[in-house]
């Protein structure tokens, strides 16, 4: 299932899934609308999501993180977990099979993010195998209000050798947008950036490198961690 939380952006809502029903996308998912405040300027929208897709509306705005991770919360038994943001459009045909068939229980795939500064992250849509999200135990890095997903998956996949990134699936996102160009939602998720920084960096020593411990063991033990480096760029299957 996908994760899409969403604040303040009912009109780019709209559009990434008008741009998700142009790609033909048929995968379930869930809207998690960060305030009740919001439930009048996302009326339209939200009246008309996916059959396969449900919205979740909560108290308040509580930020990316926490809102996806509660998501998941409510949904452990999920053979795989995808996330979105309300910024992204996807470009390429069938594009959620696509990364679908390539996220095995233990690995998580990544697009490519036709922005200028991510081309090199996991970033973009991301899809993440079942049994690699419960035994993380988190899809984000609980220490944050929005940043540093990227940063820690790719810290686990560089590590382990389980991140791949499907070359010819294309999105659009508004990643590079800063200054004037950044809208409030942007705004707030780069809130308080240089401490949000140390926050991870300090969650990264106490706590993320024991994730990454017992995720390598748990690799090992179900045979699926590789004895060598595995390049991470691969071509997906159509549908």
């Amino acid at each position: 299932m996908f994760i899409l939380p969403t604040w303040n952006r009912p009109e780019k809502l709209k559009a990434f899934f008008a741009a998700a029903k142009e790609t033909n996308m048929t995968s379930p998912g869930v809207v998690f609308l960060q305030g009740k405040d919001q439930l009048e300027k996302y009326e339209d929208v939200l009246k008309n999501l996916p059959s396969n897709w449900i919205c979740f509306v909560g108290e308040t705005n509580i930020g990316l993180v926490s809102a996806t991770n509660w998501v998941i919360s409510q949904f452990k038994n999920e053979t795989w977990y995808g996330m979105l943001c309300d910024d992204m459009l996807p470009k390429t045909q069938n594009w959620d099979t696509r990364l679908i068939k390539l996220a095995k229980d233990w690995n998580f795939v990544s697009c490519w993010d036709d922005s200028v500064n991510a081309h090199w992250r996991a970033t973009g849509i991301m899809v993440l195998g079942g049994r690699l999200a419960r035994t993380t135990g988190f899809i984000l890095p609980p220490c944050c209000w929005h940043i540093c997903g990227d940063d820690w998956w790719q810290v686990v996949g560089k590590s382990l050798s389980i991140w791949k990134v499907a070359a010819d699936v294309a999105i659009e996102s508004g990643m590079d947008r800063e200054g004037s160009d950044a809208d409030e939602t942007q705004q707030s998720a780069h809130r308080d950036f240089s401490i949000e920084l140390v926050k991870y960096h300090r969650w990264l020593s106490q706590y993320g490198a024991d994730v990454i411990e017992r995720l390598r063991v748990m690799l090992q033990a179900h045979g699926a961690l590789s004895d060598s480096t595995v390049g991470k760029f691969v071509v997906s299957e159509a549908a």
